[in-house]
């Protein structure tokens, strides 16, 4: 049974899927604990989805860290983190950015989205703007992005949403299908596509 933050680190790091070592400090930082709603403390390190509410989940730690490695988050980034929920990827990915780099976190579920906010507020980051609302209506606002997360399942990733990225930007996403995507702009018109399969995550809204 794994009772504590450091031997969910652990766990990871055994795994193979916790490699960095800015990753790793990050994961120590954002303790998940504080993050999982209060029934469900005692399952905070478990390797598994925790309910937030209303049948959505904090993704298991296997997966975050898995697809923070393919991200490589560098400090100093402009990232957007899509269906931002519990706020645990948003605060792993404040550290990584530093403070000199930006997260913009967005959630569309109202009471998701007042649990995120307090958790968040716990580790007064002034470098992450987190707001519920749809992230459609704002991620052309704060472009371009070096870095861009998803927790919510596209049916399929937005062209638009793609143009946002800088050149070497990179986005990982999950698609409906199953899969998790890294896709980085090569320039302004191409970009290049990895696929990792075995996943299972809520559907963006559409």
């Amino acid at each position: 049974m794994i009772s504590s933050n450091q031997e969910m680190i652990e766990y990871l790091e055994s795994n193979g899927v916790l490699k960095s070592l800015r990753l790793k400090s990050a994961l120590e930082y954002a303790d998940r604990k504080k993050f999982v709603v209060s029934h469900y403390k005692d399952s905070a390190y478990f390797d598994f989805p925790i309910e937030i509410t209303g049948g959505q989940t904090i993704s298991q730690p296997s997966t975050v860290a898995f697809m923070l490695e393919l991200l490589d988050v560098k400090n100093g980034n402009n990232v957007l983190d899509i269906g931002a929920g519990s706020g645990w990827v948003s605060v792993i990915l404040s550290k990584l950015v530093g403070q000199n780099g930006k997260v913009y976190a967005f959630e569309i579920n109202k009471r998701i989205g007042k649990i995120g906010q307090q958790n968040i507020n716990q580790f007064a980051r002034n470098n992450i703007y987190y707001e519920v609302i749809d992230a459609k209506q704002k991620w052309q606002n704060y472009l371009p992005y070096d870095r861009i997360h998803s927790a919510a399942a596209f049916a399929r990733i937005p062209e638009d949403l793609l143009n946002t990225l800088v050149i070497n930007g990179i986005i990982i996403a999950p698609t409906q299908d199953g899969f998790i995507r890294k896709i980085t702009r090569l320039n302004k018109n191409n970009f290049h596509e990895k696929r990792f399969y075995g996943f299972s995550f809520v559907p963006f809204h559409n």
